[in-house]
């Protein structure tokens, strides 16, 4: 009883620590823009002037994991950061990774009503399921309500060695830097309104995009690439690596205006209002900065001036 303890408490921990992570990988890296792209330089970071900025402010471009080998961090990007009165992040990274609120907002993660996983998967693929969760020492009845979406995480390979030295995330690392520096941190969105996101997508097609990320976690998918992908964000290459993304097939392409477009332009307002008295470091998924709807653009749209730094 103690050891299950002790394994439940470790997935929950990482649950909690890899949540706000899920857009990262799946929205902002799955649905990059695939029209009218407006050029922009290789860059991951981005000075914010102009208007009526008394101060100028940041926009940097996240990876949700990396492998710790290929984690860089340049002294343009640190200096950007040392220079900054607030991090901002897509969610408030201190409250994702408090355990005791996370626990508070699971509810959040549940599907409405009285859907359960076996309500939505068959007998076969829910016993797939089980079997995994076997094998990770978690039994899945713990999860039976949760949005399929949000049991994603811990299909992933990297899941295993996140947090043991195998692989970082630039949002945590961020994070300690900014415990260091003793700066405020803030979110541009909460968990309650991003996890209200999944219940416009049908849970039946997201029971079976997990299914398939289960039967298909072992071998290599097509525009899949994640070696290329990490070469292209070392290279800072955003066109390119908004390409190759664009390029991959989504069992839930159609849903990218609810999961990238609408939330990029709802950060706009949000950005500008934090920005107009000190200066903010702004650090989202790199998905999340190319395209016509992209943040780059839609700050430029509204009149500031974005400059790119390396």
């Amino acid at each position: 009883m103690l050891k299950e303890h002790s394994v439940f408490n470790k997935h929950i921990s990482l649950f909690s620590s890899l949540l706000f992570l899920i857009f990262g990988c799946n929205s902002t890296l799955l649905y990059a823009q695939k029209n009218n792209e407006p050029q922009l330089e290789n860059s991951l970071l981005w000075e914010i002037s102009g208007k009526d900025l008394s101060k100028k402010s940041y926009l940097f471009g996240t990876i949700h994991m990396i492998n710790e080998a290929d984690y860089f961090w340049t002294p343009a990007m640190n200096t950007a950061f040392e220079k900054s009165e607030l991090i901002v992040f897509e969610l408030n990274t201190r409250e994702m990774t408090d355990l005791s609120n996370m626990m508070g907002m699971f509810d959040q993660f549940l599907m409405k009503g009285d859907t359960t996983l076996r309500d939505i998967l068959s007998e076969e693929d829910y016993g797939l399921l089980e079997d995994h969760f076997q094998t990770i020492g978690m039994p899945l009845m713990l999860f039976e309500r949760m949005k399929p979406f949000f049991l994603t995480i811990l299909l992933d390979p990297a899941t295993n060695s996140f947090g043991e030295g195998g692989m970082k995330s630039y949002e945590l690392e961020l994070t300690a830097l900014a415990d260091k520096g003793e700066k405020d941190v803030k979110g541009l969105e909460t968990i309650e309104f991003q996890a209200a996101i999944f219940d416009k997508i049908p849970y039946t097609l997201q029971g079976k995009m997990l299914i398939d990320q289960l039967k298909n976690k072992d071998a290599e998918v097509p525009g899949m690439d994640l070696d290329e992908m990490t070469k292209l964000y070392k290279e800072q290459n955003l066109m390119a690596l908004s390409k190759a993304i664009s390029g991959e097939e989504s069992e839930i392409e159609g849903f990218e205006k609810i999961m990238l477009e609408d939330r990029n332009e709802a950060w706009i307002p949000k950005m500008q209002n934090l920005m107009q008295d000190k200066t903010v470091f702004f650090a989202v998924g790199a998905g999340h900065l190319p395209g016509e709807k992209g943040v780059i653009n839609l700050l430029r749209k509204e009149g500031y001036t974005l400059t790119p730094i390396k």
